[in-house]
């Protein structure tokens, strides 16, 4: 087999990888391949089913991998499951594999063809991370200066020189620890087909902790050489420096004594000389810091000018030039590789020559211009020597912040009035005058495969990006309205992002609903740096428009479904309410009921039910006026299903009337059914909701009716597809039923019943909790689970039951509940506001299991005491959080668990003979009582009443129940 290889290992054009595929489909045999085609079937979905040769579906599988190393690994996988030894020659296909991962490991990173001199930094930087040098403290480099100067191409050099597995993580337009971190995680940690990593979508339910965790955990775990790259940190230094610069410091405690080394790039230096100790001190150019030594700062400087020239010389080869005129343009350019590049490129493709070039340069010279200046006179330059087609090409691709694939570039561009091959020249030009850059990272090795101009489908995989300084230059004019010709280009191109990321969340919609959970969790990744910016343009650029027929009613409803996966809430509330106000603004009715409804649920989110109810109140006539009006139009019939869906939301987790809410819901579910055509999460939705009212009616009848709707809905949903984000969710509301069915035969002796009960309830809240795992969605919602699932095992520890002989005993019953309900706590506090509500239930409900294993008589006294303590100790917190909670916040008056701390958890103190403490916590319980009672309730006019319901036809004030937030 040849030996020949690809980026980075030579110039053969027959890809060494595809080499491999093809002497493997020579020697599978059919039930290898059938096989493989099972496992890609579970593992990436059933399309790959469908090919017959082993040629064919090895082709077809590698296609569909941006990322050549996840193929490997997948392949790897592949081939160790089934257990395939292949020789070929000598050598087993399995180690050949790894060998080629190695390779491509270490060569991860393309080298720089143009990169020239720096010699000297080269040699310290290298030096300073020999990796296995017992005495080196050193565990990272931050190359720092300004922009332009090289910094990205001298990091890129090292990483291709050390030989080593190199992890490079963008950070060009991360403004937060968070988005730092889950960038990281999902350079470690995501692969093709692997459920397991951290993705755009499992981050949104993650908190920094969390990701730090994980993040720390992996670095641990590693037992490979690797160099994090961290490329352009510039924006986090901005925008978030001082935890910045503590999450590095963490990282770098974290990295001591493990496998991992850090090169960073910024132009700002993390370390500040007036910062340092005085036994400190700055030797060639490398700071010694507060790092405790773990860092080495080396500030960039431009070119010496023989490398200047060279960089010159090798950007040129086609333009004739003296030494005289190489060193005069190399000066006027103050040595910066990137301003070398600019002017290089107007000078290869024969535009100007040396001469003139030196001419323009000429009145940019004298020492009042800084290098940065210098880069951007010679930006300038450039600029206006371009196409004008360029220069609005240039204008339009400045509205990415960070890189963006052909399809995307396409789309602003023009879209479909433009043919893609207009499109891959106008970027092909500009790449050549250095304008536009390939991701050599993420996809350099496919970029060699075909000739620049006949990509084809390859070119979709390609990622590019702008330096930033030549994305600050045309974005600058991009919304600059004195730039009469280039102004309009910018709009334009902000408009047609936003177009295009509405037509991502319609193909995320329908993804939904084939592929579920695990293939849209990729996509959106791959896409979400477009949909922030959809988010910060939509309210001056989105097109909103009057919903006038069921087709559009119903492709807005599921991308707003959609986006409750994606997007925080209080971002999706903002927008709801913008889009809401445009609406109106238009005097379009139906999208502005539409929108107003989608915001006061986003509301329930956030436990905002005064703007819910205000919400309602506003649109209420006008929902039931276009009802009224539209009797028979499907796109009406479906806004008023939307409309009494969340009021019976309202009335079933705020008011607390059951019966209301089953009237709304049963209403919604009738018309959803009716008219809401073939796809069905949203009746499963509204399906499972009536089941809550119907469980919260407390009897038997009621909660096995609960038990049949939440059945139905899963089902509903399980068949539309498998892994649905909402799957969870509903195992859970039938766990809870079986749950409450469960206690119902309990308290009537029927032990038979209730242990059958107990046992599916059991096993659906694990379940469910499992495949949150498995998703990596850690959220509030998961903290619930938990919680319930303690309970279930406390009640049972209580109550003593026994399945059979030898079952786990009321001590273990207790452990299980102790653990559950500990990691619920915890994950309660990441995941809710300082005074909500269910933060102080967590530790109410962590405390009382405590309190209820001290009164054990089985238990040693001093585990009694050890128990007692550990609630005194929960309760501090529990007090602080009462103590300082607003008048409109915290735990209801009549709420179960309110009432367990003066029953239950009070007199714990006193067991304790901690008689002050006690008095103290009995003062602080009292002024939250009168805190509490002080709050007015809110209301809301009833959708069957004539009359407000402030003042009823008696003229009293109906007082409707207290605030409850929204049980499991």
């Amino acid at each position: 087999m040849s030996t020949s290889t690809s980026v980075g290992f030579g110039t053969t054009k027959v890809h060494p990888l595809r080499e491999l595929l093809y002497e493997l489909s020579e020697h599978l045999q059919d039930d290898d391949l059938e096989k493989l085609k099972v496992l890609a079937k579970d593992r990436l979905g059933k399309e790959y089913y469908k090919t017959h040769t082993a040629s064919s579906f090895l082709s077809s599988l590698y296609n569909q991998f941006a990322d050549e190393e996840d193929f490997v690994e997948l392949l790897k996988d592949f081939v160790n499951v089934l257990r395939i030894h292949v020789d070929l020659g000598s050598v087993a296909f399995s180690n050949l594999l790894d060998e080629y991962q190695k390779q491509l490991e270490t060569e991860r990173v393309k080298r720089d063809k143009l990169f020239v001199g720096r010699g000297g930094y080269v040699d310290n930087i290298i030096g300073s991370l020999k990796m296995n040098e017992e005495t080196n403290k050193t565990n990272a480099v931050c190359i720092c200066g300004f922009g332009g100067i090289g910094k990205s191409s001298l990091a890129t050099e090292i990483c291709w020189q050390m030989k080593c597995r190199i992890k490079k993580v963008e950070l060009r337009s991360k403004e937060t620890v968070k988005e730092f971190l889950g960038n990281v995680l999902q350079v470690l940690t995501t692969k093709a087909g692997d459920t397991e990593g951290i993705t755009g979508l499992s981050m949104t339910f993650y908190s920094e902790e969390d990701m730090a965790s994980k993040l720390y955990s992996i670095i641990q775990m590693e037992t490979r050489e690797t160099i994090l790259f961290l490329d352009d940190c510039d924006e986090l230094m901005k925008k978030s420096k001082r935890p910045f610069l503590h999450a590095i410091d963490n990282l770098l405690k974290q990295i001591k004594n493990t496998k991992f080394k850090v090169i960073m790039t910024t132009r700002e230096k993390l370390i500040i000389e007036n910062e340092l100790d005085s036994q400190q001190a700055i030797i060639n150019h490398i700071q010694v810091s507060r790092f405790e030594g773990q860092l080495q700062e080396f500030e960039l400087q431009p070119l010496d000018l023989p490398d200047a020239m060279k960089l010159l010389r090798q950007c040129t080869p086609k333009v004739k030039m003296t030494d005289k005129e190489c060193r005069k343009l190399a000066k006027k350019c103050g040595c910066s590789p990137q301003a070398l590049k600019i002017i290089s490129g107007e000078m290869q493709c024969g535009e100007v020559a040396p001469a003139e070039m030196i001419k323009r340069l000429h009145k940019y010279s004298g020492s009042k211009f800084e290098i940065l200046q210098l880069v951007n006179c010679c930006l300038e330059e450039m600029f206006s020597a371009l196409h004008a087609r360029l220069q609005k090409c240039l204008v339009r691709l400045s509205v990415f912040s960070g890189s963006f694939d052909f399809d995307a570039a396409k789309a602003i561009m023009g879209g479909n009035n433009i043919h893609d091959y207009d499109v891959q020249l106008d970027l092909h030009i500009l790449k050549c005058h250095h304008l536009v850059e390939v991701d050599d990272y993420d996809s350099s090795f496919k970029e060699e495969l075909v000739p620049v101009m006949y990509y084809g489908n390859r070119r979709r995989e390609l990622r590019y990006y702008l330096h930033p300084l030549v994305q600050d230059f045309a974005d600058q004019r991009a919304w600059d309205p004195a730039e009469k010709d280039l102004y309009p280009e910018g709009k334009q191109s902000r408009a047609n992002i936003v177009q295009f990321c509405e037509r991502k969340l319609c193909q995320f919609a329908k993804m939904a609903r084939k592929t579920g959970y695990v293939a849209l969790n990729a996509e959106i990744q791959k896409n979400l740096v477009y949909l922030n910016t959809f988010f910060v343009l939509s309210p001056s650029y989105r097109n909103v428009y009057e919903i006038s027929d069921k087709k559009q009613f119903m492709e807005l409803f599921y991308q707003y479904m959609i986006m409750e996966t994606f997007e925080v809430t209080l971002k999706r509330f903002m927008f709801f309410d913008q889009q809401a106000d445009e609406a109106k603004k238009k005097n379009h009715r139906k999208t502005y009921c539409f929108m107003t409804l989608w915001k006061a649920s986003s509301a329930t989110d956030l436990d905002k039910y005064s703007c819910v109810i205000e919400s309602l109140d506003d649109i209420k006539a006008e929902v039931e006026k276009i009802h009224a009006e539209g009797e028979g139009n499907t796109a009406s019939m479906l806004l008023y299903a939307f409309f009494r869906f969340i009021e019976g939301k309202l009335q079933l987790h705020y008011f607390k009337n059951t019966q209301k809410a089953k009237q709304a819901l049963a209403e919604s579910v009738d018309i959803f059914k009716r008219f809401g055509g073939k796809s069905q999460a949203h009746i499963a939705r509204a399906i499972s909701l009536l089941a809550s009212a119907y469980f919260d009616e407390q009897t038997l009848e009621s909660q096995t009716t609960a038990l049949k709707l939440h059945t139905e809905s899963y089902d509903i949903l399980s068949k539309e597809v498998k892994n649905h984000h909402d799957i969870p969710q509903f195992l859970v509301n039938i766990a809870t039923a079986e749950h409450g069915i469960y206690q119902h035969y309990r308290n009537d002796g029927d032990q038979k019943a209730a242990m059958e009960h107990w046992q599916r309830a059991a096993d659906f809240y694990k379940k469910a909790i499992e495949l949150n795992s498995k998703w990596n969605v850690r959220n509030f919602n998961l903290a619930l689970h938990m919680k319930t699932y303690a309970q279930l095992h406390m009640e049972r520890a209580i109550h003593g039951e026994k399945e059979s002989e030898g079952s786990m005993s009321s001590r273990d019953m207790f452990a299980i509940a102790l653990k559950w309900a500990t990691d619920a706590l915890e994950m309660g506090l990441k995941y809710t506001s300082i005074y909500q509500g269910y933060r102080m239930r967590f530790m109410i409900f962590r405390a009382y299991i405590l309190q209820l294993m001290s009164k054990r008589k089985e238990e040693a006294e001093g585990d009694r005491l050890s128990y007692l303590e550990e609630t005194r100790q929960q309760m501090i917190p529990l007090m602080q959080l009462m103590n300082g909670a607003p008048p409109s916040e915290g735990l209801e008056l009549d709420d179960f668990e309110f009432q367990k701390i003066e029953s239950d958890i009070l007199p714990t103190l006193e067991t304790l003979g901690r008689e002050e403490e006690m008095l103290q916590a009995k003062q602080i319980i009292a002024n939250y009582k009168e805190k509490r009672v002080s709050c007015p309730p809110l209301h809301y006019q009833e959708h069957d009443q004539q009359v407000s319901v402030e003042e009823s036809s008696t003229g009293d004030i109906e007082q409707p129940p207290r605030k409850k937030l929204k049980r499991n």
